[in-house]
């Protein structure tokens, strides 16, 4: 247990000062949802977060890389959330793709 504490302190040192870290039930509440869609969304692999003893915590760097990702996209369902994680992955395919081509 003492491990999992001194690895989560570490992780956290390491953050900047500024960014913001929110549990599954603090992001719910932010994102007005509940606590069983954010795990949805972790599990489905649409937001990253660090495991911490019982449960994840979130980074705002990760939150707001969700929000682009995913803004104006439906995720109501599995269905829908594998729908716009293709489209996320075209996207960033695409955008890849350009600037590789301005590079040169």
């Amino acid at each position: 247990m003492d491990e999992v504490v001194t690895l989560l302190q570490s992780i956290l040192e390491r953050l900047e000062p500024s960014e913001l870290v929110y549990t599954t039930h603090e992001l719910a509440l932010k994102l007005k949802t509940h606590d069983q869609r954010i795990d949805l969304y972790r599990n489905e692999g649409l937001i990253s977060a660090i495991k911490n003893g019982q449960g994840f915590v979130y980074t705002q760097r990760a939150v707001d890389q969700f929000l682009e990702d995913f803004d104006g996209m439906d995720l109501s369902s599995k269905t829908a959330i594998q729908i716009a994680k293709i489209e996320v992955a075209k996207r960033k395919r695409s955008s890849a793709g350009t600037s590789r081509r301005s590079s040169r």
